[in-house]
């Protein structure tokens, strides 16, 4: 379809975005962008010391004892040894990386290394160490025969300096960042970015909930192909019906997949546009994996899989599965005074409205411990851990009914599935903490 000039700034606000999204998401999980730009920054940096070197700089040697004054000879020597030891630092700090890809692949599941490759500290370490290479490099091509490059050849050796603390640093973070709390510790960071981002306090947000399934509406929006949503655009839904008095409604959210026809949005055009139908499409990046751009349930997820894979038999680590439990606790309480309605309206005026698919708190829960309570079925100290949590979750829930008999739910599903303990004091300890997790004194017991 060929796009009439007075729709064209439309078509390409839609394309930044899309283009925007996509790139930002990249650059942010990828090891190319931030080291190549470190690479080229020390290429010119290396440069700009060389062109000031072919300037009359003897008033630098004379004056400053830690600017480089050996003979050229003595230079090309000093710059060829440390092009050498940077190539090592190089190929230790890839080996490291690599490394600590495959440990986190292998122990806490392949969707966590879009985590560590998301890990500024690594790109810029591996930023450094290039940059440092490109430099000495520069300057070992670039240094006169005749002249003596003092600056260059200083800015060289304070860079290899530096990177050899980068080094020791680097080596330091990889270190710490593989331990299990750190790593439960930077999913929970990001998750409470995405609260903060995504849901409003109840206070503040005024959007109604949509209690009742409405009609259907004439205009469905379908994917042209496979994959799971990764962002949505609701401004440019809400701009859509507000400038052409429409009825939207999504069918879908981020974190959702879709196959190749289905319906993303309806909407009340009664005139099978496809031109609508087209912008409202762009409005859906689908791409081939969950991304957490606004995905709230993306980091559950991620604590869910490390959890099952401590339980599993390979590995058999309770500990990291209760670490795992513990803080699905605090990400559960995190949202408690949150309004999580299943769909809510927003009435944009009285000829436009948007309906939006939201993410219910009750499937949160679900999320976060049903399949836990089905991995740990044969294990007491873990099915113990989960009413201790929903104990505390049920605590801190106050008035909240609706909440309180999720929690309540899930307290009896979990002990049913530890039914089948054979050990009399592990039954009664179960039975114990279950007793905890649903006696409140305007709650009866079973």
């Amino acid at each position: 379809m060929t796009a009439s000039p007075s729709s064209l700034p439309t078509v390409f606000r839609r394309w930044v975005w899309r283009a925007g999204e996509a790139i930002l998401e990249r650059v942010r999980t990828s090891y190319l962008v931030v080291p190549s730009i470190g690479a080229v920054s020390g290429v010119f940096f290396a440069w700009l010391t060389l062109w000031f070197d072919a300037r009359a700089v003897s008033f630098l040697v004379e004056d400053h004892a830690f600017i480089f004054r050996g003979s050229p000879d003595s230079a090309r020597i000093v710059i060829s040894t440390l092009t050498g030891a940077m190539i090592t630092i190089v190929g230790c700090v890839f080996s490291l990386t690599l490394l600590s890809l495959t440990v986190a692949s292998s122990q806490f599941g392949p969707r966590l290394i879009r985590t560590f490759m998301r890990d500024s500290t690594t790109q810029l370490a591996i930023a450094c160490f290039l940059g440092t290479f490109s430099t000495l490099v520069t300057v070992l091509v670039g240094m006169s025969s005749s002249n003596v490059a003092h600056v260059s050849v200083t800015f060289a050796v304070a860079m290899t300096s530096i990177s050899v603390g980068m080094l020791i640093f680097f080596v330091h973070h990889v270190a710490s960042f593989l331990r299990v709390p750190s790593i439960i510790a930077t999913i929970s960071q990001r998750f409470d970015e995405i609260v903060d981002d995504l849901l409003a306090d109840r206070e503040l947000d005024d959007a109604a909930e949509v209690t009742q399934r409405p009609k259907a509406l004439p205009l469905l929006v379908h994917a042209t192909h496979s994959g799971y949503v990764q962002s949505v655009d609701h401004a440019l839904l809400a701009r859509v019906a507000r400038d052409r008095r429409l009825v939207i409604r999504t069918l879908v959210r981020a974190g959702h997949h879709v196959l190749a026809g289905s319906a993303l949005a309806e909407c009340s055009d009664e005139r099978d546009d496809s031109e609508t139908a087209e912008t409202l499409r762009d409005a859906f990046l689908i791409g081939n994996e969950r991304t957490d751009a606004q995905d709230i349930e993306h980091p559950i997820r991620q604590l869910v899989e490390i959890a099952l894979r401590a339980l599993s038999p390979g590995i058999n680590d309770p500990f990291t599965a209760t670490a795992c439990i513990d803080r699905l606790g605090v990400l559960v309480a995190r949202l408690a005074d949150k309004r999580m309605p299943r769909a809510v309206n927003r009435g944009l005026d009285q000829h436009s409205q948007l309906t939006t698919v939201g993410t219910t708190f009750e499937g949160i829960c679900d999320l976060a411990f049903n399949q836990i309570r089905q991995a740990a079925a044969d294990k007491p100290a873990i099915a113990i851990r989960m009413l201790e949590t929903l104990a505390a979750l049920d605590a801190v829930a106050g008035d909240d009914e609706a909440q309180r008999d999720v929690f309540r739910r899930h307290a009896e599903r979990i002990r049913a599935a530890a039914d089948g303990t054979t050990d009399e004091r592990d039954r009664a300890e179960i039975a114990a903490a279950f007793q905890r997790a649903v006696d409140r004194p305007d709650m009866a017991a079973p």
